[in-house]
């Protein structure tokens, strides 16, 4: 796959956003203020909190060099987890609509880098046909003025017919910039989610003229970034870096980090859990730069295991031809 001819955020590529949200968060302008600076590049937040939670909050509405997602709200206010959840939070239960995503979205400061994602807080959104969700998210951005890339988050399930997906997509050239699904929905296992983004990936590169970069939703632990890179997928986000301790491309849970905190400092349970955050900040980004310079050199050594398995498994099963 190339992506050297999508210059917008070649130089970034992988993105990794470090995403935030009151869905099982408790008090989130204040994590916010707490754990936004020491995020670098990209960041997440969903309209839905900005609108009742952090439209005051001045750092996140004020100038910013880092790309901003807008994520929709869907999250927030559905009643569905993402695979990285530990126990069920209670959606959301402020009005959201697409009219207060409209409206919501039209009072955002755009920046330069800012990326706004599709409205999809619909009951059972996978039951939409494709082309309905496709035609329903450019007439809400055709609605909200601003310089921003417009992120399409499909909801799809196994039946879905990925030559027929792109077909519609390509029926809406320059409405969207990016391609978006979220994990549970397409990764429920390595071997479904590799498969699809290699098919999506594959349909993408032939139909388009332009590189269309794949978002994946709520996938934001190290091993399966890893995988669903090397499958072509371009963006991720999650909260996972704030649920649990990442240690080298493995996720366990804070409690284990409690092993490498000096003794004096175990009492202190704010102490740690800042340490944790972070740490997996560190890590993730040395993932990235790891990731980015093989990218760019064409040496995948450091991933020869992980290379292999996607390679084995795409060739065993066959991508879309």
């Amino acid at each position: 796959m190339d992506r050297s001819d999508y210059s917008v955020f070649h130089e970034m590529m992988p993105i990794f956003a470090y995403s935030f949200s009151s869905r099982g968060f408790e008090n989130l302008p204040e994590r916010l203020s707490l754990h936004l600076p020491s995020v670098p590049d990209v960041y997440l937040v969903s309209l839905y909190d900005y609108r009742y939670l952090l439209h005051a909050c001045q750092i996140i509405s004020g100038s910013d060099s880092r790309i901003r997602i807008w994520d929709s709200g869907g999250y927030e206010t559905s009643k569905d987890d993402d695979l990285s959840s530990h126990f069920s939070a209670i959606a959301g239960s402020e009005p959201w609509c697409e009219e207060t995503y409209v409206e919501t979205a039209c009072s955002i400061p755009w920046n330069m880098r800012d990326i706004l994602v599709s409205y999809d807080a619909y009951e059972n959104p996978a039951s939409r046909p494709v082309s309905k969700q496709l035609e329903d998210a450019c007439l809400l951005f055709e609605q909200i003025p601003g310089h921003y890339l417009r992120d399409a988050l499909l909801h799809v399930d196994h039946t879905v017919d990925i030559r027929s997906l792109v077909n519609d997509l390509s029926k809406f050239e320059g409405c969207f910039d990016i391609l978006g699904f979220t994990e549970k929905d397409v990764a429920a296992t390595w071997f479904n989610g590799i498969n699809f983004i290699a098919d999506v990936r594959s349909e993408l590169d032939k139909k388009l003229k332009q590189y269309m970069p794949l978002h994946l939703f709520g996938c934001f632990d190290p091993k399966s970034m890893v995988y669903f890179y090397l499958a072509g997928a371009d963006i991720f986000d999650g909260l996972s870096w704030l649920r649990y301790f990442i240690h080298g491309r493995s996720t366990s849970y804070i409690r284990e980090y409690e092993a490498y905190v000096p003794f004096a400092q175990l009492s202190q349970l704010k102490v740690y859990r800042d340490e944790v955050v972070a740490n997996n900040v560190n890590v993730l980004q040395q993932l990235r730069s790891d990731l980015s310079f093989s990218a760019r050199t064409g040496d995948f050594t450091s991933f020869a295991d992980e290379m292999d398995y996607v390679q084995n498994l795409l060739a065993n099963r066959g991508v879309v031809s």
